[in-house]
């Protein structure tokens, strides 16, 4: 089946659908080209958070999938990020996006430009499969060093059974996992090089996303917060003078417990990832 990809919504809700035979991927392209919606299309499952964040009234629209550009001299004290906004929500709408519609899938390109940055953002639907490739390229445009920091979003769906939840994170030790609704008590940990992925897990409803990643030096924190946030941010950079900053992201929507929905790619993640699921017994309630 070849990837489709149509429009929907207008100004600020106007977005693009990418669909193959297995998920559907909505990504806000008129304010900043977040990710709303990952659908598994076997299910109906929306992995993806559709519940707005009330934080400070950051935001009237769910986070999903998204990145943003910090700056600044001083840090947030809540979060620990630098404090400026660069480039992001509400900072520069994306410009007309560039799609490309191939036999091998339908890639989505987007970019923001302001404040002496550049910051692409390309998602990748291949015509088979039930992955998403998620790309962000950062781009210093002056003639100087500039001292920047990438915030990522991830937010998953938890609305079903909060306590049937968790998201994974691999430690030095092996696989542990961060489980909700036990928000004040959870860890922050760091993922490091050679571990780099992570999870999301619906327990009651046996789905799962695994995410990799590479180009990033390390995350320095999660968070698993009453909104499914799992979130982190990237060391703090200088980039050099017209210096590029890219990070790769893969999410694969499976069941852990259907190998066959398994891809070759992230099997050595799917036995830690079915490690923990089994430990915590996996149930199907429909």
């Amino acid at each position: 089946m070849q990837a489709t990809i149509e429009t929907f919504g207008v100004g600020r809700q106007a977005g693009h659908r990418m669909a193959n035979g297995s998920i559907s991927v909505e990504v806000l392209t008129g304010l900043d080209a977040r990710a709303l919606k990952l659908v598994d299309l076997a299910s109906g499952r929306n992995m993806l958070s559709e519940r707005r964040f009330g934080l400070a009234a950051r935001s009237k629209l769910p986070y999903g999938i998204t990145t943003w550009v910090k700056g600044g001299t001083e840090r947030d004290g809540w979060s620990g990020v630098l404090s400026a906004n660069v480039l992001g929500y509400e900072k520069v709408p994306v410009r007309e996006p560039i799609i490309q519609q191939t036999e091998a899938g339908v890639r989505l390109a987007t970019c923001q430009e302001g404040q002496g940055v550049r910051f692409e953002k390309e998602f990748f639907l291949p015509a088979r499969g039930s992955v998403l490739h998620y790309r962000t390229r950062l781009t210093n445009l002056g003639n100087e060093p500039r001292r920047l920091q990438l915030e990522h979003f991830f937010v998953w769906n938890t609305d079903s059974d909060r306590a049937q939840t968790s998201f994974v994170v691999p430690t030095l030790g092996g696989a542990d996992a961060l489980w909700l609704p036990a928000y004040d008590d959870l860890d922050c940990r760091a993922v490091v090089p050679s571990e780099p992925w992570g999870a999301f897990l619906d327990h009651a409803r046996a789905h799962a996303v695994v995410f990799t990643f590479r180009g990033i030096h390390k995350l320095h924190r999660y968070v698993a917060g009453p909104y499914g946030e799992f979130s982190g941010y990237s060391p703090e950079v200088v980039l050099a003078p017209y210096g590029v900053l890219e990070n790769f992201f893969a999410f694969h929507v499976v069941c852990p417990l259907d190998f066959g929905s398994v891809p070759a790619e992230i099997e050595p993640v799917h036995r830690a990832v079915l490690s923990l699921a089994q430990r915590q017994r996996f149930t199907s309630s429909g």
